[in-house]
């Protein structure tokens, strides 16, 4: 069996005292994870088997693993350059939407997004939801900082929709155009293009929910967001903290102009807003949201833009078509030149697949603001949950549609990918996450940040558990960056503090009774499950031990600690910190020697989990329900037993 000898190769390079490389421990994370077919738990290791000798271990020296306040530290970003910086001011940094732009600013942001929907169909279309049954969406190129297009096949509203994003050349405006044509009917070959459809083009100062009401999130102002309607163009002016944003709103076609404005701390709500208008507006307060409806006959087009600076771009169509030609030419060259795709023959539609991957994956980088929920593990005998610190975030998000938001380890992966693109992308977003340390070293694995993001998730699911850990995939995409030589040391000197904090929270927080044993936190028994899932571990539903307890130990935690030490020593030797090097190559080098004293079995050849399973029970057939809200922002599986 290829699992077999694949574990035997590793034992053997093992025993011959040779380092594993990143890759071997890949290997053996996907062998547990591909070989389902030979797993069965091993039994927790009788008192004659713990008497064998055991390596020693190093404690992790740290204070507490449950202290939840900010760092005590400097933070890496502040080694980025200024003219990164300046680069990434703007950005469709609202992920969870089909087209949204946001000012690179907390606590207050300026935003922009669209909404639409067909005159002969119900609903709006806003955030990217499942719900929506949109046949294709997606960026077709983006190149993570100052350009994007993107495709939208929304079949229910039988509706074409195309967005595109330009950033100006001095980073300090954008200009952005939507087309709304019509799509095919069934069983119909020709476009229908005699409907009528409506946009939504939305704009102001938002602060997502970090605030109880507009006036905190526009102090001093009671007039944040003034408009000028035109008969072709609307005109705005915005007031964002000590900043002045200007911006043009132009429509083109056969289409009715329509303005409305709000006064709202978030707008998370905003479909909602719009679709059931109150029926007193609210003038109490300023009115910071302001939405220009368009009405007309399809096909039709807005362009609209907005800029730190003295003027807003041409919005003319013809110019905007120009500029979007020049950069989709430079997105070509640099995708060739990075990926050698064209040269290694490859098809033009599988360079344009490819194309798409990278592009969604940029295209989906969102910049979040806000505070964690949290709550301390079970032994501190509170189910009381906090709130935490405010911060920023700039992160890829796993999807649009479900998973708006960051993932901890999801991040390292993602990464592995944005880096070969645009190196000082990925050292911005290593930088945010590891502003999210604590103070004891621990990192919400789950980072739900703003209403806007909590809105998305039930409620049961947004506390993040104190003790709850995460695959330390940055430490290891850290480790790739090294090996090319792409990191500043100054970056590095700065970075290091808050990786040793987390490492050795993750090394003390996680570890098994047995020395060397680890055990993935939150792992509970679950009513109806078989196999109780370990969301920590990243393979959430990867059938473990049937019954969960505190004598369990997993290898895929060990294998990530073997991993995360061996990087750490290799940071620390390369920044002059020769003790912490020295440290943490003992540690992994005792760990890997744990690998085999507590997870072999020789008798299959094979690594294991140890924990209590059981073979008995039996099969019932269930029926799945899934249920959800009639927004698709919560959905729920109901089973139901018995025949239908």
């Amino acid at each position: 069996d290829i699992w077999v000898e694949m574990a035997k190769t590793l034992r053997k390079k093992r025993r011959s005292n040779a380092s594993l490389s990143p890759w071997h421990f890949a290997a053996i994370v996907l062998a547990i994870f591909f070989g389902y077919a030979l797993y069965q738990p091993k039994e927790t290791p009788s008192s004659d088997q713990k008497q064998r000798e055991t390596p020693s271990y190093i404690e992790p020296d740290v204070t507490s693993p449950y202290l939840l306040g900010p760092y005590p530290g400097p933070s890496p970003l502040a080694a980025m350059t200024s003219e990164h910086n300046q680069s990434m001011i703007w950005g469709t940094y609202k992920a969870g939407l089909y087209f949204g732009v946001k000012s690179r600013s907390f606590p207050s942001a300026f935003v922009s997004g669209v909404m639409w929907g067909a005159s002969d169909r119900e609903g709006i279309r806003h955030e990217c939801l499942e719900s929506d049954s949109m046949k294709s969406y997606g960026w077709l190129k983006h190149d993570g900082k100052g350009f994007g297009t993107q495709r939208i096949l929304d079949k229910n509203h039988l509706l074409v929709v195309t967005t595109d994003f330009l950033k100006s050349d001095d980073a300090n405006g954008w200009v952005a155009r939507m087309t709304l044509r019509g799509g095919k009917r069934k069983k119909r070959k020709s476009m229908d293009v005699s409907r009528e459809a409506t946009a939504y083009i939305y704009f102001g100062i938002d602060c997502d929910g970090g605030v109880s009401s507009v006036g905190e999130c526009v102090t001093g102002d009671t007039h944040p967001v003034s408009v000028a309607t035109g008969p072709e163009e609307v005109t705005f002016k915005a007031k964002q903290s000590d900043k002045i944003v200007k911006g043009t709103i132009k429509p083109h076609g056969d289409v009715q102009i329509s303005l409305n404005s709000y006064s709202t701390p978030s707008f998370a709500d905003i479909k909602e807003i719009v679709s059931n208008p109150p029926s007193q507006p609210r003038t109490d307060g300023p009115q910071n949201l302001y939405v220009v409806k368009i009405t007309g006959k399809l096909p039709f087009t807005i362009t609209w833009g907005a800029t730190y600076g003295e003027m807003v771009g041409d919005l003319g169509i013809d110019a905007i078509q120009k500029r979007i030609s020049r950069k989709s030419e430079v997105f070509d060259k640099t995708f060739e030149e990075r990926f050698s795709l064209e040269r290694k023959g490859f098809q033009p539609d599988q360079i344009r697949f490819a194309q798409a991957a990278l592009s969604n994956m940029l295209g989906g980088m969102g910049y979040f603001y806000g505070r964690s929920q949290v709550k301390l593990p079970a032994e501190f005998g509170t189910s009381q949950e906090m709130e935490t610190f405010d911060l920023p975030l700039f992160t890829a998000v796993p999807s649009r549609s479900f998973f708006p938001r960051g993932f901890l380890w999801d991040e390292g992966f993602h990464n592995m990918l944005i880096y070969t693109w645009d190196k000082d992308i990925t050292l911005d977003v290593i930088g945010h996450w590891m502003n999210t340390v604590r103070e004891g070293g621990w990192i919400p694995r789950e980072q739900i940040l703003g209403s806007a993001a909590r809105r998305r998730v039930p409620d049961r699911f947004a506390p993040q558990i104190a003790d709850v850990a995460n695959p330390p995939t940055m430490v290891i995409l850290i480790e790739k960056l090294l090996e090319a030589h792409q990191v500043d040391q100054n970056y590095l000197n700065l970075l290091y503090p808050r990786l040793d904090r987390w490492c050795k929270w993750l090394l003390k927080s996680q570890k098994g009774n047995e020395p060397g044993s680890f055990r993935w936190r939150g792992r509970e028994v679950e009513e109806d499950r078989l196999h109780p899932n370990t969301l920590a571990s990243g393979l959430d539903d990867y059938p473990r031990a049937t019954h969960p307890d505190e004598s369990e130990y997993h290898v895929d935690m060990l294998c990530w600690a073997i991993a995360v030490t061996r990087a750490m020593g290799n940071l620390a030797k390369k920044i002059g910190r020769g003790p912490d090097s020295e440290s943490y190559k003992m540690q992994s080098h005792t760990l890997t020697k744990a690998l085999d004293r507590l997870h072999w079995d020789e008798n299959t050849q094979s690594y294991y989990d140890v924990g209590r399973h059981s073979k008995g029970g039996s099969f019932q057939t269930r029926f799945m329900f899934r249920c959800s809200t009639t927004d698709g922002s919560t959905t729920r599986d109901v089973g139901v037993e018995g025949s239908i």
